[in-house]
């Protein structure tokens, strides 16, 4: 009876039959012990299969863990900056309000009964109110941004003439404060893709700090506009105080002020190095803090270079 299970078994069982010269009980051992080891070599493979695909799950799974982890302490540290927010609303809200039901429960008393008095009063509320409405204008700004994107699109901006027009345009109103503005461009082609109010508005915060901390009756700032291959740099460099250097990674902190003298909410309500950072983040670059010899402040906006187009 001759076998047949398929062209190779019955090759080879031909071959074997000629090897054994016909015998048919050696054929037999010699078939037996190709099932054998086909059988070993089939256990043998599996388990190595089974080895690499449990590798291969255990490192999916360590690396799943590892995003995990990190997206957690992501959301913790988020949570964390909401409560310091919320901490700091509550404590800068509450002092101009202070101040406020104080001058009005003094004119509603008689506490100012001259005229001149109750028009001083009266300043001072309008001076406070006014502090407040900056205050939730900025607190609307930065809580806006978190979520509001797509409805602040970019569009592509030539950074060093974008410079200029603001310089030219802010020049009379910073110095009416007291700070000496001035615009160096050292690239005609530093094109970028960012928001015109936002990156406006990251200007004006700067400018805004180095005014109220100057250290004397002038002081003075320089907007430098550079680039490289890859990035654009807006380099805002002013001759104040600076700060302490264990304060530089804390300053973009919502509501951190660097000591007792910069803790009054007229002197700005905190928010102002926060939002930089966030626009920032929108216009996917960076923002960077260094102090300036022998005193001063420089801010570093990095932006990522776009081509020139054809």
């Amino acid at each position: 009876m001759r076998k047949y299970d398929g062209r190779h078994s019955y090759v080879y069982h031909i071959a074997i039959r000629r090897a054994t010269h016909g015998s048919d009980s050696l054929m037999e051992s010699v078939s037996f012990y190709i099932i054998v080891v086909s059988i070993l070599l089939f256990i043998v493979t599996f388990f190595a299969i089974n080895r690499f695909v449990t590798r291969f799950i255990m490192i999916h799974v360590k690396n799943m863990t590892k995003s995990l982890e990190l997206a957690n302490r992501q959301i913790e540290m988020e949570q964390e900056q909401q409560k310091e927010l919320l901490a700091g609303i509550s404590h800068d809200i509450r002092t101009p309000l202070t101040a406020i039901k104080a001058y009005a429960e003094g004119v509603r008393d008689g506490i100012a009964p001259t005229e001149e008095q109750q028009k001083r009063y009266m300043g001072i509320i309008l001076k406070r109110a006014n502090d407040l409405d900056s205050m939730l204008e900025e607190l609307f700004l930065i809580t806006t941004l978190n979520y509001k994107k797509e409805s602040r699109p970019s569009e592509r901006i030539e950074l060093g003439q974008f410079v200029r027009d603001f310089v030219e345009d802010h020049i009379a109103p910073y110095q009416s404060r007291g700070l000496e503005i001035k615009a160096r461009i050292a690239t005609e082609t530093a094109f970028i893709n960012a928001n015109p109010q936002l990156l406006q508005r990251v200007l004006q915060n700067v400018l805004n700090n180095s005014a109220k901390y100057k250290m004397t009756d002038i002081g003075h700032c320089v907007i430098d506009v550079t680039s490289d291959d890859d990035f654009v740099y807006c380099v805002i460099s002013d001759d104040g105080p600076g700060v302490p250097p264990e304060s530089l990674e804390r300053l973009m902190r919502p509501f951190y002020r660097v000591d007792s003298s910069r803790t009054n909410p007229q002197e700005g309500s905190g928010l102002g190095l926060s939002i930089i950072r966030r626009i920032m983040e929108i216009f996917e670059g960076r923002v960077m803090i260094e102090n300036v010899r022998p005193h001063g402040l420089r801010i570093i906006l990095e932006f990522p270079k776009q081509g020139e187009e054809s």
